[in-house]
């Protein structure tokens, strides 16, 4: 292979042939500086693991407004509860039976379990399906894991489990009060104890969308 010596200058030289109006092409010098600006960032501080508490969802159960149909409020929380204890204090605050509950997350803890345990056995909820992700799933599998446990106290003839490749954090739930929720945004179950958005959606719509590909994993994987 023949070497060319060429200088990187003289590949930036050239001219057009046609001169076209508007146009101008303008080479920086090859010598410049090139600067770089740093920007020290503040972390967020974490709560304590001792100020994660069922009470801090509790509080914003107290705190949300009756949604009309079509209706939404949004939220940001500061990660001082467990997600999953929002939903069950949602039905217990608020003494609703769901007929029907349907949950997608990336991961969830032994204590998200116990959590929707309380809920089958309060008479609080009737049918359950589950979906989790294959991540959580492969990771969860040992004797002591996850899997094992989640399947031992929940497993009955009300409960559906799937694992599948998603990363959605999406739970619906039908009251018999007639009521069609959706909620959804960045908590998975578990608390990350970081900031995090919820969203609390009363939509038949919406709720009737989700139903469908939530039933498709859970029927197929």
């Amino acid at each position: 292979m023949r070497k060319l010596d060429l200088d990187l200058n003289d590949l930036l030289e050239f001219d057009l042939e046609q001169d076209i109006p508007g146009f101008e092409l303008d080479t920086a010098e090859l010598s410049a500086a090139v600067q770089t600006d740093f920007v020290r960032i503040r972390r967020y501080p974490r709560p304590s693991p001792a100020a994660v508490c069922y009470e801090r969802a509790v509080d914003l159960v107290h705190n949300l407004p009756d949604l009309a149909e079509n209706e939404a409020l949004y939220c940001l929380v500061s990660g001082s509860f467990i997600y999953g204890d929002f939903i069950e204090a949602l039905l217990v605050e608020r003494n609703w039976y769901a007929k029907e509950m349907l949950i997608a997350t990336l991961s969830l803890s032994k204590e998200n379990v116990d959590s929707l345990a309380n809920l089958l056995n309060g008479d609080y909820l009737g049918d359950l399906g589950l979906i989790v992700s294959d991540y959580w799933y492969s990771h969860e599998r040992r004797s002591q894991g996850g899997v094992p446990y989640l399947t031992h106290t929940l497993g009955g003839p009300n409960f559906s489990f799937a694992a599948a490749g998603l990363h959605t954090k999406v739970t619906i739930i039908n009251t018999s009060c007639g009521q069609h929720l959706m909620l959804h945004g960045s908590a998975n179950l578990r608390s990350s104890r970081n900031l995090e958005q919820l969203v609390i959606e009363r939509s038949k719509e919406l709720y009737d969308f989700n139903r469908f590909w939530m039933l498709h994993l859970l029927d197929h994987f």
